[in-house]
């Protein structure tokens, strides 16, 4: 049974499979953020075509997350409007540089740095990206919001000539064949830079997987590239970041010791100008061997109705949460 108390500006008044319904907290304690919506429903519709299908009729005013495509398609009706937030979401290849999987493609430098100078990321966003137009192109393993994140190299610009070089000096003069797992989500992205990769002959095809079968193979070391995302939002700080690329089950690098010795240092170290220099020796050393691709933080997309807005969340860069939504005036 749920208790109608909260300590947020909302409250959960019922909760069942078809919907949550919550309502404004009118003892928040700050009330410069009362919430600005009385009711909110929040309903569960996995299927798209039937997300749009009930937001066409008016029976929803807002979804998340369309691709690309779809949110300039229903952004040309003129009581819709589409808002990109930055949500501190981390978009990235991983390459099997190590060679846990049974493709020892990647433990080339060659071929890794060919990989990525195939990828136009500027066309990504523009293209196949949901809000490219404020994604942000990073220059490591990290979004600017994140604390340490410092970087004082870029990872391996567009340059796809010098990619087919690569290639044959690798030993791939005609070529070579490639899977790349992606995270369902990102699967249009994943088309997206797999046509770029075939262009510098990097015969790449798609495999889409739900999270749950893409993280068991993940841990599994099947992978020789990966394409998925990371919420840096949730813990802010390249010490969590450094985690979550290069411990347990998810490191395709080999243990290296210098990224296991930045980890060592800024685990321990409170003052931030000293934690950003012993990150940056990491972020940058990821970028010299190719080891993961940063392709750009993705945006949280909301498409909506035109008496519906969405503002930044006062609190953090970061974030997007219920209470950021209110009536447009």
């Amino acid at each position: 049974r749920l208790g109608a108390i909260a300590t947020g500006p909302y409250k959960v008044v019922s909760l069942d499979q078809q919907k949550m319904v919550l309502a404004r907290f009118d003892e928040y304690y700050d009330r410069s953020r009362l919430a600005p919506i009385k009711t909110i429903i929040v309903t569960p519709i996995p299927d798209r075509q039937t997300q749009i299908a009930q937001f066409m009729t008016g029976n929803i005013d807002l979804i998340r997350n369309p691709t690309a495509d779809l949110a300039r398609e229903l952004e040309k009706d003129p009581n819709t409007r589409v808002t990109p937030m930055h949500n501190g979401l981390l978009m990235y290849v991983t390459l099997d540089a190590a060679g846990r999987s049974d493709s020892k493609l990647m433990t080339d430098q060659r071929v890794r740095k060919a990989f990525m100078e195939a990828i136009d990321r500027q066309a990504l966003a523009k293209t196949v990206i949901p809000g490219g137009q404020i994604a942000e192109l990073l220059d490591g393993i990290c979004v600017p919001a994140n604390v340490g994140c410092v970087a004082s190299t870029k990872p391996a610009a567009y340059n796809p000539s010098d990619a087919k070089k690569l290639l044959a000096e690798a030993g791939y003069p005609d070529g070579v064949d490639l899977e790349l797992n992606v995270h369902q989500p990102l699967a249009d992205i994943g088309e997206g830079i797999a046509g770029m990769l075939r262009k510098v002959g990097i015969r790449a095809t798609v495999r889409p997987l739900p999270l749950t079968l893409y993280v068991r193979l993940r841990g599994e070391g099947k992978f020789t590239a990966f394409l998925g995302f990371y919420p840096t939002n949730a813990q802010p700080d390249m010490d969590n970041i450094m985690d979550f690329f290069f411990d347990g089950n998810r490191d395709y690098w080999g243990a290296d010791p210098v990224i296991k010795e930045a980890q060592k240092l800024g685990a321990v170290e409170k003052d931030i100008e000293k934690r950003g220099d012993i990150y940056k020796k990491a972020i940058d050393h990821v970028n010299n061997k190719n080891y993961i691709f940063p392709v750009a933080d993705l945006p949280m997309v909301f498409v909506h109705t035109k008496d519906v807005g969405v503002r930044e969340n006062p609190l953090t860069p970061i974030n997007t949460d219920v209470n950021d939504f209110h009536w447009a005036q």
